[in-house]
């Protein structure tokens, strides 16, 4: 719980932060399909890794990094699939990556 004046103000912007934050969330499932705004989304994983790398000078336990690197490598791969499905059926990238479509 808050004690100083301080304290109060820091919940009460990082209240303000979080709201503006689904806020913009909710605005972008209106005009854009849940899948990308899905994808964006978790790249909070990286700000969130920065926030508290530059601001809070702490570094993040090797089990926070490891699942970091997870969530990543599973929207990259999902991106790439998402775009190579979208190439013709003859271009080079599609058959080099055939695995990625199975």
């Amino acid at each position: 719980f808050p004690h100083t004046g301080m304290d109060w103000f820091l919940a009460c912007t990082l209240a303000a932060f979080a709201f503006a934050g689904q806020s913009f969330f909710t605005q972008a499932l209106k005009y854009e399909e849940a899948g990308p705004v899905s994808l964006i989304r978790t790249s909070e994983v990286i700000f969130t890794f920065l926030w508290q790398m530059i601001f809070l000078n702490q570094l993040p336990d090797i089990f926070s990094i490891v699942g970091a690197l997870t969530i990543i490598f599973g929207v990259v791969v999902t991106t790439v699939r998402k775009w190579i499905e979208e190439l013709p059926e003859e271009h080079d990238l599609r058959v080099k990556f055939w695995f990625l479509l199975k």
